[in-house]
């Protein structure tokens, strides 16, 4: 009997032909799948035998069905273009290690039962006598929370805190993620004013009754040692200026072409790749400007209710399926193509068509597909 299917199992692995079952356990013992070993099929779902050890060149290229693709730890090897031509928001399922670490290299979405944990930090600057008070945070403050509760994946791991101050705000960053782990996702929403520095031109973000800004360089330093993907939205004046160089920001001139290209092809603007202050790998930043423009509130109305709160937190949380005015769910107007999952690219594209003009927004990396936060799995 064992022979029996051992033989029926290795028959199977070369006479696989395309299909579009549900999930498909491939039946073997070599430890590699082969160059182009299953190219051009129809998988929704695969699960690769646990004794894999090494993905070939375009091992499942071209599979323009598979969403989800469960790689064991013993796999150490994993060609570039092993999935070149399947969907973007293809999930690589792995409990750790190597598998995880390409789907990061290579920009895959992934889950490997990790946590995700939400700080959403609001400032109203209310009995602040250096700043202007803010309307339009807590609302906003309360939308990121409500919108991330309707994800199973971030429900219950929210902690929203209004008006820290700047030290109580930087340390909260490693206090709320500590013992983050490769798998594990860390969210951090700031709200409020942003400011410029007038000697150097530095964007800062500006915390509760502190004359002295938040740098770049200061969050970076905040989020050192916290493992896996830090994503980071931020709705502030020049906000933008956070991802580029701390020495080095965008001419007006570059800030415009930015705009007009933007205007002319409905991508996303001008991306910063070099010179930065906060990118790297496993981060994920978008911010409601550029590095030399302001971030905009006004009085929304929605559902018959009414409230002050920012153009970009109200449509990014739209777009997310929550509006933060009527307090009611809907659904999830980004995901263009609408397979339940929000990307980075997919809600940066649905805000910044809803944004004011001359506010462009600013995302990194470009492109990226949204590494699994608005999902429910």
């Amino acid at each position: 009997m064992k022979l029996l299917i051992l033989a029926t199992a290795i028959i199977q692995i070369f006479m696989l032909v395309p299909s579009a079952q549900a999930e498909t356990l491939l039946p073997g013992s070599a430890g590699r799948i082969e160059d182009s070993a299953f190219e051009n099929c129809s998988f929704e779902s695969v699960v690769l035998p646990e004794w894999t050890q090494s993905l070939g060149d375009r091992a499942f290229a071209d599979n323009a069905r598979l969403k989800r693709i469960v790689i064991p730890t013993s796999v150490s090897s994993i060609a570039p273009s092993a999935f070149d031509g399947c969907p973007r928001d293809l999930l690589i399922v792995a409990d750790g290690g190597y598998p995880i670490s390409w789907a990061v290299s290579n920009l895959f979405d992934y889950s490997g039962g990790g946590n995700a944990r939400i700080l959403v930090t609001v400032e109203t600057y209310k009995g602040d006598d250096s700043r202007q008070t803010l309307y339009g945070t807590a609302t906003d403050g309360a939308g990121f929370s409500n919108m991330f509760a309707g994800f199973t994946r971030t429900a219950g791991n929210i902690t929203l805190v209004e008006d820290p101050g700047r030290e109580e705000l930087l340390s909260m960053i490693p206090s709320v993620f500590a013992g983050a782990g490769e798998t594990d996702i860390s969210v951090f929403v700031f709200l409020g004013h942003g400011l410029r520095d007038a000697d150097t031109g530095t964007s800062l973000l500006a915390a509760y009754r502190d004359t002295e800004g938040i740098t770049a360089s200061q969050l970076r330093a905040a989020f050192d040692g916290i493992g896996g993907r830090k994503v980071i939205i931020i709705d502030a004046c020049y906000s933008g200026g956070l991802i580029t160089d701390e020495t080095e920001t965008q001419s007006d001139e570059t800030s415009l072409k930015a705009a007009e290209e933007f205007t002319r092809d409905f991508t996303l603007p001008f991306m910063f790749r070099s010179r930065s202050a906060l990118t790297t790998d496993g981060y994920y930043i978008i911010t409601a400007c550029s590095a030399n423009q302001q971030s905009y509130e006004t009085f929304f109305s929605s559902g018959g209710e009414s409230a002050d709160a920012g153009f970009f937190s109200y449509y990014f949380n739209l777009g997310c399926g929550w509006d933060e005015v009527s307090h009611t769910s809907g659904s999830l107007f980004a995901d263009r193509d609408q397979n339940g999952i929000v990307t980075l690219d997919e809600i940066a594209v649905y805000t910044s068509g809803h944004l004011p003009f001359l506010q462009t927004l600013t995302v990194y990396p470009a492109g990226a597909d949204w590494f699994g936060l608005f999902r429910n799995d």
